[in-house]
């Protein structure tokens, strides 16, 4: 079994605007909206890639019931966990002009109701299932009891793959995940380093690559996206690949790429894919998103993705 955990999903409601003019009133080209958070759109790709998971998420107030009928609509039947008293799912604007410029809200706070039924529902994973932790995690406390718990599903042999920035990062690194996929920004806040060549890049992710260390804090496979500069999988010491984001279309919208590339990396894993294969569809999945204007309906195909072997 594979499922995602989204701790603080979303609606995105998506604007296109020709022009934005501050403090004058500013009508759109066109509207779209979408599901959103990092769990949600794993979950979404894999579907399209053939592949059911567990869509896990937390859901509040009216807007929380909207998300169950935007998931319902891409084919998808959650597990969505209520919560009841104040607060509504979040909802992200994604003003399209020149660009994207994200307002992505804080959302509700997390009660130890919620947190019971969480664990509830990823008791019945079992050794060798895996789950994937992507996203924002909550800024109260409960964080320390997710964190307790996922140390615990771990040491039951659950495979961790887990996709977040910040403090929540590095207490992610400390359980040992089975995989980690940081952005180039996440992983320059990891490690501290300011050089982003392949040498720099590489010395670096031995500070918490777990293959062939002994070294509690890290991961045993890490995939490192760089957007346009493609990504590199650290899969073990004889498979490191990197493979060039494919630049053949105009980039048309980066949100959800990451989580795409993810989707792609778990499903060729799950496929039995050769490390090589494995980076190959992250990236077709990672490149398709970004060429389309939400997840894509598939990816990319192989023949377009270049990969080469690294020897570091």
């Amino acid at each position: 079994m594979i499922a995602t955990l989204t701790l603080n999903p979303s609606v995105d409601y998506i604007m296109k605007c020709t022009k934005i003019i501050p403090g004058e009133t500013n009508r759109t080209d066109g509207e779209q909206i979408y599901p959103g958070g990092k769990g949600i759109n794993v979950s979404i790709m894999l579907k399209r890639l053939g592949i059911d998971s567990k869509c896990m998420a937390v859901k509040a107030g009216a807007t929380g019931e909207l998300l169950k009928n935007l998931l319902y609509q891409q084919g998808l039947i959650p597990t969505l966990i209520s919560l009841k008293g104040s607060g509504f799912t979040r909802i992200n604007i994604k003003l399209q002009e020149n660009g994207i410029t994200e307002l992505n809200a804080k959302g509700p706070s997390l009660t130890p109701a919620v947190m019971e039924s969480i664990s509830q529902e990823l008791e019945y994973l079992q050794k060798g299932d895996l789950l994937v932790i992507a996203g924002r995690f909550p800024e109260d406390g409960t964080s320390k009891e997710i964190f307790a718990f996922l140390k615990g599903l771990k040491k039951k042999g659950v495979k961790l793959a887990v996709d977040s920035s910040g403090p929540a990062l590095r207490k992610l690194m400390e359980i040992g995940p089975f995989l980690a996929k940081p952005n180039l920004k996440e992983f320059k806040e990891l490690t501290g380093i300011s050089n982003t060549d392949q040498i720099s890049i590489s010395h670096a992710v031995r500070q918490f690559w777990q293959h062939g260390n002994s070294q509690s804090f890290g991961a045993e496979h890490i995939l490192l996206s760089m957007g346009g500069d493609g990504a590199i999988l650290f899969w073990d010491k004889e498979n490191i690949f990197f493979a060039e984001a494919s630049s053949d279309r105009e980039t048309v919208n980066t949100v959800g790429a990451g989580d795409c590339m993810l989707a792609g990396c778990l499903a060729a894993f799950l496929k039995d894919g050769k490390p090589e294969e494995i980076l190959r569809l992250a990236v077709a999945c990672g490149s398709a998103a970004a060429f389309s204007e939400w997840i894509p309906e598939k990816p990319l195909p192989l023949d377009n993705v270049i990969s080469e072997q690294l020897q570091i």
